[in-house]
């Protein structure tokens, strides 16, 4: 009896504290099928795969989150966020504790500041103004994400000891800048340094955004890898909610990067992209600069959201003269049950090709996904 009051009694206190504190455990689980089949060049047969896969339609995951306020106009808040596969119950990003988030923020009158891991501004996680506003797919969807063809190559998505700042709203009107001194990290393992600069505007039915970010490779990754030196990027995004439909529109070129996905022995870049078709294909990594673009429109349609998009990119290696396009269209459907939970499905289709004097190679890739979310 003796303990069970303890126990009750600290259980109050941490509800207390964290009444006082403003602390929130969150989360999400996104369960579903993803179905996909693959045809290379000079392939007999189609490879197709049938498997469950956790975060299609959102990433798996929990987290906590708190504010408070020191004075007026000034407030502390933190979140820590993990990531996880609901498939199999194994943690994301590494298996880091808060591999998706782990960062304070100081909010003031002047604008907030926030130190930690978090995300960049062109690659669709926390701190994003760029990818997550340029397809109705947002980030996620398989390969209907604006991530997988359009967007953030080699960026990764998140930073470790980042510093970035926002300013206040003048006019819808926001600055956006981060810097961090990284040391690896999912999808970015030795890149060095990250700064990025942006501006958002946010005015009723419209939004705009654009960006420019660069990566400083450390010294032996330069020397090694020297077409690889200092990868910049230019992004740009807009949407417009007409009521009936609401049109995106995403862009973003980029130079010194790997135009593709195919990159083994360097691993600097997410190998899965393009349902994984440059991978398969064994396409040779080479460096240059690529235009890629997205457009899409969604639609509120029989208690649900009907969602399109199409994108377009092509890369080019200046010192080998190797063009490599990806093309992509998807057509899904969201159908909310609840406020927490909905049913979701998408359709997409896409096709890589390698033009080089070795001989043309190409993949193409169907995909279905259908699943389940749920918010808590």
């Amino acid at each position: 009896m003796k303990k069970t009051l303890i126990a009750v009694a600290a259980l109050s206190a941490m509800a207390a504290s964290a009444m006082a504190a403003n602390v929130t455990l969150y989360g999400k689980l996104d369960q579903g099928i993803q179905v996909q089949k693959t045809k290379l060049t000079g392939a007999a047969e189609s490879k197709t795969t049938f498997k469950g896969t956790s975060g299609i339609s959102s990433g798996s995951r929990w987290g906590l989150k708190g504010t408070e306020q020191i004075a007026d106009g000034y407030t502390v808040g933190f979140v820590l966020e993990s990531g996880f596969d609901g498939m199999n119950g194994k943690s994301g990003q590494d298996s880091r504790l808060f591999g998706r988030d782990a960062f304070l923020t100081l909010g003031t009158p002047f604008g907030s500041l926030t130190v930690g891991r978090t995300g960049m501004l062109s690659d669709g996680c926390t701190g994003d103004i760029i990818a997550g506003q340029s397809s109705p797919f947002g980030t996620t969807y398989g390969i209907a994400a604006a991530t997988a063809n359009t967007f953030g190559d080699i960026l990764g998505g998140r930073t470790d000891r980042a510093v970035r700042y926002v300013s206040p709203k003048f006019a819808g009107v926001q600055l956006h800048a981060e810097y961090a001194n990284m040391n690896g990290g999912d999808k970015q393992p030795n890149k060095q340094r990250y700064g990025g600069v942006g501006v958002s505007y946010a005015n009723g039915p419209l939004y705009v955004a654009v960006a420019a970010e660069t990566l400083r490779m450390s010294a032996e990754q330069a020397a090694h890898y020297a077409q690889f030196n200092d990868p910049r990027f230019f992004s740009l995004a807009a949407n417009y909610n007409f009521g009936v439909a609401k049109v995106f529109a995403g862009y973003q070129y980029a130079k010194h990067t790997p135009v593709s996905a195919s990159v083994d022995g360097i691993k600097v870049t997410n190998k899965s992209k393009f349902g994984g078709v440059a991978k398969q294909i064994g396409a040779e990594a080479f460096y240059g600069k690529y235009n890629a673009g997205t457009l899409g429109v969604s639609a509120p349609i029989g208690g649900g959201t009907l969602m399109a998009s199409v994108a377009y990119r092509k890369g080019t290696d200046d010192a080998t003269d190797v063009d490599v396009t990806w093309t992509t269209g998807a057509i899904g459907y969201k159908y909310n049950l609840s406020k927490r939970t909905y049913l979701y499905t998408d359709v997409a289709y896409g096709k890589e090709k390698w033009e080089q004097t070795t001989g043309d190679k190409s993949g193409k890739v169907t995909q279905f996904n259908l699943g389940l979310c749920h918010n808590f």
